[in-house]
């Protein structure tokens, strides 16, 4: 559980560096989608989001292997939706999100779930 738990602050993190970053300019010349403006960003990553979280919530509540394995699975979704979003971080803030992201990541991948 200790895994689920840093991998919960890591994503966490992450989000709130997103939430904290300076916004995409919405004249891109190089054609990244513009996800940045207002809150979008935060529209497009919300279904992953939501699954993830009812994912840990089941998982807590009842620790079994499918439980596990849909939290791991849900958790690289959000991960892979945040990637998506990453044109958003501003310059001063993208090292902490990359690293944020890959620790997530192998957290993920080592989290076992055999052992339930």
């Amino acid at each position: 559980m200790k895994t689920i738990k840093n991998t919960f602050l890591r994503i966490a993190f992450c989000t709130s560096l997103l939430v904290l970053a300076v916004g995409c300019d919405k004249d891109n010349p190089l054609g990244v989608l513009d996800v940045c403006g207002s809150d979008s960003w935060t529209e497009s990553v919300q279904t992953e989001l939501t699954a993830w979280n009812t994912a840990l919530s089941n998982y807590a509540s009842a620790p079994t292997a499918e439980n596990c394995n849909t939290f791991k699975t849900t958790g690289k979704a959000y991960l892979d939706a945040l990637e998506d979003v990453k044109p958003c971080v501003g310059a001063a803030n993208q090292q902490a999100f990359d690293q944020v992201i890959a620790e997530a990541k192998v957290d993920l991948d080592e989290t076992d779930c055999t052992d339930l």
